[in-house]
C-alpha cells in the first residue's frame, strides 16, 4: 500500500484551532469524493490539547463564579456576590486584552496561567466586599463603610498580590527557548493579578458604597 503524510504547521499569528476545523471540514468533504480503497484522515492533531486546555480555564471559571455567587449571597448579600464575580471576568478579559497588546497569544501556557491564578483573583475581591459588608453590618453609613473595610484589608491584600508578582516576574527574564517558551506564563498571572488588584481597589469599593443596611428589615 502506498500512503502519503502531511504535516500541517501555524504560523505565528494564526489560530490552531481554526486551522484544525478547516483541514477537519476539508478531510470530511474530500473523502465523500476519493475512489474504493482510498482513505484520507487526520493521525495526530495538536489542537485537541488546547481544546482541552480552554474547557478546564471555561469549566473552571463557570464553577468558580457560581460558587462565589451562591456562597457569598447565602453568607452576605446578592448585591455583593454579583459585584465580587464581576470582578473576576473584568481581570480575566483585561488580562486578555493586555496580552493581546503585547503581542502574546493564546495557548496550552498562557491557558495554565489563567487556570493557575483563578483563584487568586477570586480572593481579592471577597475579602475586600466581606470586610466592607461587615463594617456595614455594624451600621455604618455606606460610603464610610466602603472606606473602612477597604482601609482594613487594603494593605494586607496589596502586600499578598505584590509577593505573588514579585515571585512571578524572574521567569519574564530566563533567557533561551525556554525562556521564550515560559514567557508568556507570568504575563498572563501578573496581568490578572495586577487588573484584579485595582478592580479591589477602585471599582468594588465604589459599587459597594452603596450597600443597603442588612440591619433594616422592612424591606
Amino acid at each position: 500500500n502506498t500512503a502519503i503524510l502531511l504535516s500541517i504547521f501555524k504560523t505565528k499569528d494564526e489560530d490552531a484551532i481554526r486551522i484544525s476545523d478547516s483541514v477537519r471540514e476539508f478531510v470530511y468533504k474530500t473523502q465523500q469524493t476519493l475512489p474504493p480503497g482510498a482513505f484520507l484522515g487526520i493521525m495526530f492533531d495538536n489542537s485537541d490539547s488546547i481544546r482541552h486546555q480552554v474547557d478546564i480555564l471555561l469549566e473552571n471559571g463557570i464553577l468558580g463564579l457560581i460558587l462565589v455567587f451562591a456562597i457569598l449571597w447565602f453568607f452576605l448579600s446578592a448585591r455583593l456576590s454579583l459585584w465580587t464575580g464581576t470582578g473576576i471576568l473584568i481581570s480575566v478579559m483585561g488580562a486578555l486584552a493586555l496580552v493581546w497588546i503585547v503581542g502574546g497569544s493564546i495557548n496550552m501556557v498562557s491557558i495554565f496561567g489563567f487556570i493557575l491564578v483563578l483563584g487568586i483573583i477570586a480572593d481579592d475581591a471577597i475579602v475586600v466586599g466581606e470586610s466592607i459588608a461587615w463594617h456595614r453590618a455594624k451600621g455604618k453609613p455606606p460610603v464610610q463603610a466602603a472606606i473602612d473595610g477597604f482601609m482594613e484589608v487594603g494593605l494586607p491584600v496589596l502586600t499578598a498580590v505584590t509577593t505573588t508578582i514579585i515571585a512571578f516576574t524572574p521567569l519574564m527574564f530566563i533567557g533561551g527557548i525556554m525562556g521564550k517558551f515560559i514567557r508568556i506564563l507570568p504575563i498572563v498571572v501578573i496581568a490578572c493579578l495586577a487588573i484584579s488588584l485595582a478592580e479591589s481597589f477602585i471599582i468594588l469599593p465604589a459599587h459597594l458604597s452603596h450597600l443597603p443596611d442588612p440591619n433594616d428589615k422592612s424591606k
